[in-house]
């Protein structure tokens, strides 16, 4: 079964972008980040955009990280873009992937069947 997934972006009052993330359960996810992130009282607003797959989320995420420059996400560094790159690349061959459990490359997998993997 193939689930939807969103992105949302958290923004403080004044405006400024803060946080993206990729979630299957937004209300979930941001009951975690409020247990357990500093920077979580400072949001005001978030925005939710939903797709209809993990995969298709989770692409868009990576490269709203990269062009728009979140404050506080460790991808929006060097070494964050570097693993997403490299689980990009990877993506669809989940028995090469260096990352075990990729989600990129388990879903692909799942789609493609055991033709598609090597």
């Amino acid at each position: 079964m193939n689930r939807g997934a969103c992105v949302y972006r958290a923004f403080s009052a004044d405006g400024v972008l803060v946080y993206i993330g990729c979630t299957g359960n937004d209300l979930l996810r941001f009951e975690q980040h409020r247990a357990s992130k500093d920077w979580w009282p400072s949001i005001a607003n978030i925005t939710v955009e939903h797709f209809p797959s993990r995969l298709e989320a989770m692409a868009a995420e990576a490269k709203a990280i990269r062009e728009e420059g979140p404050l506080v996400n460790a991808d929006a560094t060097e070494a964050g873009r570097k693993a997403w790159v490299n689980r990009l690349r990877f993506h669809g061959r989940a028995t090469h992937c260096p990352y075990p459990g990729c989600p990129l490359c388990v879903q692909q997998a799942a789609l493609l069947g055991p033709e598609g993997s090597a």
